[in-house]
C-alpha cells in the first residue's frame, strides 16, 4: 500500500463504488452504474468492461513488498478479493483472515477508500462536474437487480464450448480451499487420469459448481468433502460427497433443498443437470451428482507402420476433443478410414510393401473420402508433391505435441480442440 496516490474522493464515489463491487456480477446493476459514465466506458462495452475495471484495479491493494499473504498488510486486498470477487460471505472471509467481522469491515473500508483514490486520480473523476453533482441521488436509490435477467444474460453472453472439466475444477478448488481450511473440512478429489472434455456454458457451469461446493464444505465443519469425477460414454459425472466428522456427526443438518434452487437452474443453463440423491444422514447431509455431456469427438486416423509413432500421436491426443484411431497396416488403410470416416488422416508415405504416394491417391479419390483432409507426416521434404497429389499439407518428422495440434486447428478449424 505504500506509494498509493494521494487524492480526495468523495464519500458519495466511495459509495457508488462499494455499490458496484456488491452488484459486480449483476450486469444490469452494473450498466445503471454512475461507474460507466465517471470511467468513460462507452454504452457498446458495457457491464463486463466496468467488472473487469474494477478486478484489475483491486490489483493496486496488493503490497508491493514480497511477504506472505498472510501479513496483516495483505488484508485489504485480500478482504476485497474474497469477499466481492469471489463472493464469499463476511463470516467466511473473516474466518479466512482470522478476523472478527467488525475488524474485517475496517479492513473494507480501509480497501474502498484507497481503490476510491486510485479511479478518482486516475479517471480524473474531480473535473467530471455534471455526473458528480448527481452522485448523492444515485448512491441512494437501489439498484435493480433480478436473476430472471441476470440467467438470461448469461445465456446471451456466454456461448457453449468445449471446456476441460477437470481444470475448471482444479481451479474452483484452490478458491474452496480458502473457505475450507479455516472450517477444518478435508478436500479429498478424484479423477481420470485423462478426462474427456465437455460441452458447456463455463461461466454458469463454474458458478454453479463453486455454490454446490461451499454449501458442501459449510455443511460439514471439521468433517470431509469428496469430490469423485467420473464418465460414461455420453456424459461427465461430478460427485459431491459430504460427511461430517465423527464428533459434529450428530450437530449437523441436512442441507435444505432450497439452496440448490439456483445451482440447479445454472447447471441446467450450462447444458447439465443435478440431482440431490435421497440417501442423506446426519453423517452424510450431502450427495448431489451434477452431470454435463461430453462434447463430440472427432476422429484422427493415423496410418504409420512404427507403433512407437501410433503411441505418441495418442499421446498426444489424450485430454482433447478428438479420439485416435491408429492403423499399422497401410493395406487396410481405405477400407478402415470408410468404415470409421475420420475428421483427419495423418499419413507416413515411407511404408513396408506399399507405396505411400500411390495410398495417397487412392485415399484421396475414393467417393466416400473426398472432403476429409490429409495431411502427409514424413522425414521427406515434398510438400509440393503432396499437395500435387491431394494431401492438405505435409508435416516433417519429428512433429511435436503443440505442431500436431495446431495443424489439426488449422485443418479442421481453430479452437475446437478444447475449452
Amino acid at each position: 500500500m505504500t506509494g498509493m496516490p494521494v487524492s480526495h474522493a468523495s464519500p458519495e464515489f466511495v459509495e457508488v463504488l462499494r455499490n458496484a463491487m456488491e452488484h459486480l456480477y449483476d450486469p444490469i446493476a452494473l450498466r445503471q452504474s454512475p461507474l460507466m459514465g465517471l470511467l468513460d466506458i462507452g454504452p457498446q462495452r458495457g457491464a463486463m468492461a466496468l467488472r473487469a475495471i474494477l478486478t484489475e484495479a483491486a490489483n493496486i491493494l496488493k503490497p508491493r513488498d514480497e511477504m506472505r499473504t498472510e501479513a496483516p498488510a495483505w488484508r485489504p486486498y485480500r478482504a476485497i478479493f474474497h469477499r466481492y470477487i469471489e463472493q464469499f460471505s463476511q463470516r467466511e472471509v473473516a474466518a479466512a483472515l482470522s478476523l472478527s467481522v467488525r475488524q474485517l469491515r475496517r479492513e473494507e473500508k480501509k480497501a474502498f477508500h484507497s481503490l476510491a483514490d486510485y479511479l478518482w486520480t486516475h479517471y480524473n473523476v474531480q473535473n467530471k462536474v455534471d455526473l458528480l453533482a448527481r452522485l448523492g441521488q444515485e448512491a441512494e436509490s437501489p439498484l435493480a437487480s433480478s436473476q430472471e435477467e441476470e440467467l438470461r444474460w448469461l445465456e446471451e453472453s456466454s456461448p457453449s464450448q468445449v471446456a476441460d472439466l477437470r481444470g475448471v475444477l482444479e481451479e474452483i478448488l484452490s478458491v474452496a480451499r480458502r473457505l475450507a481450511d479455516p472450517l477444518q473440512v478435508r478436500l479429498e478429489y478424484t479423477s481420470p487420469q485423462t478426462p474427456s472434455p465437455i460441452q458447456t456454458r463455463v461461466t454458469s457451469m463454474r458458478q454453479a459448481l463453486l455454490t454446490v461446493l461451499t454449501t458442501a464444505i459449510r455443511a460439514v465443519p471439521q468433517g470431509t468433502v469428496r469430490i469423485i469425477l467420473q464418465e460414461d460414454e455420453k456424459n461427465a459425472y461430478l460427485v459431491l460427497v459430504a460427511e461430517c466428522s465423527a464428533s459434529s456427526a450428530g450437530e449437523t443438518s441436512c442441507c435444505p433443498n432450497g439452496e440448490f434452487d439456483l445451482p440447479r437452474r445454472l447447471t441446467e443453463l450450462s447444458g447439465g443437470t443435478m440431482r440431490l440423491r435421497t440417501n442423506v444422514t446426519p453423517v452424510c447431509p450431502l450427495d448431489v451428482v451434477l452431470s454435463f455431456p461430453l462434447a463430440e469427438r472427432q476422429t484422427i486416423l493415423v496410418i504409420d507402420d512404427n507403433a512407437d509413432t501410433l503411441a505418441l500421436f495418442e499421446r498426444y491426443l489424450a485430454g482433447t476433443n478428438y479420439s485416435f484411431f491408429g492403423l499399422s497396416d497401410p493395406h487396410r488403410a481405405v477400407e478402415m478410414a470408410v468404415a470409421i470416416h475420420p475428421a483427419l488422416i495423418f499419413l507416413d508415405v515411407m511404408l513396408p510393401g506399399t507405396d505411400g504416394w500411390e495410398l495417397l491417391q487412392r485415399l484421396r479419390e475414393h467417393p466416400k473420402l473426398t472432403k476429409v483432409p490429409i495431411v502427409v507426416c514424413t522425414i521427406l521434404h515434398e510438400k509440393e508433391l503432396a499437395q500435387a497429389l491431394g494431401a492438405a499439407n505435409l508435416l516433417c518428422k519429428p512433429i511435436t505435441r503443440q505442431r500436431f495440434l495446431t495443424e489439426i486447428d488449422a485443418q479442421l478449424g481453430s479452437g475446437r480442440r478444447d475449452g
